[in-house]
């Protein structure tokens, strides 16, 4: 079956953080049956992803400018359905209504409005997203050149992943993306305010250290191709 919907995630930069053996199997509790979580090297990860959705359009239909671009906040975690690597989202933040409607009601996607900001160049990163009880305010800047991900390493297992997994009336939805490779370059970060990762609709309190990720990386983006729910 052909892909149904085309997405550019453009302008990125992405947070991890490691958590800790409570916090991971917390993280595991609330998944549902069929969706484990996924470990690196005895690990789980979460990852805050700052960034900008451009040229969305169903297939065999033109983009529309004035609703076809957005900047976006996701936090998400990694999980396995089946063996298969996808990404599982904690939470989702947008200004646009749209996004919320489709993503809420196509994807089975916890989905927010928020008002957000963003000023992105190939060296730097500068978002702000405040909604009711959740804020993120950050600036990153890169430090490394441009690169992929070798096989086999944590990069491979944080950016590599070619399906969007949710839950909707006990049961579970696994969306395809298609893409490039991710093209990534390490960074530096200052975070001034992060309660993006506290009181999570699904009950949830993560326990990090909200002002200093793991590892940060910023990257230009991927053209993605969306496959229907299966």
């Amino acid at each position: 079956m052909g892909w149904v919907m085309r997405q550019d995630w453009v302008d990125l930069s992405m947070l991890h953080w490691r958590l800790s053996e409570d916090a991971a199997n917390k993280l595991s509790s609330i998944l549902p049956d069929g969706v484990d979580l996924d470990y690196f090297e005895g690990e789980a990860w979460v990852t805050i992803v700052p960034f900008r959705m451009s040229k969305i359009r169903p297939r065999f239909l033109p983009w529309l400018p004035f609703l076809s671009n957005f900047p976006e906040l996701n936090l998400r975690t990694y999980v396995s359905v089946n063996g298969k690597p996808g990404v599982w989202f904690l939470s989702l933040d947008t200004p646009s209504r749209s996004a919320v409607y489709i993503g809420c009601n196509w994807y089975s996607l916890p989905y927010y409005r928020s008002s957000q900001s963003m000023n992105f160049n190939l060296n730097s990163q500068d978002f702000k997203s405040i909604r009711t009880n959740s804020k993120l305010e950050v600036k990153v800047q890169r430090e490394s050149e441009y690169t992929t991900a070798e096989a086999s390493s944590l990069e491979a297992f944080l950016f590599e992943r070619y399906c969007l997994v949710s839950s909707h009336r006990n049961r579970i939805h696994v969306v395809d993306v298609e893409h490039a490779p991710w093209e990534f370059a390490t960074a530096s970060c200052t975070i001034s305010e992060n309660t993006i990762t506290t009181k999570l609709a699904c009950g949830l309190e993560l326990d990090l250290d909200h002002t200093n990720p793991d590892h940060c990386h910023i990257s230009p983006g991927v053209v993605t191709k969306i496959f229907r729910s299966q």
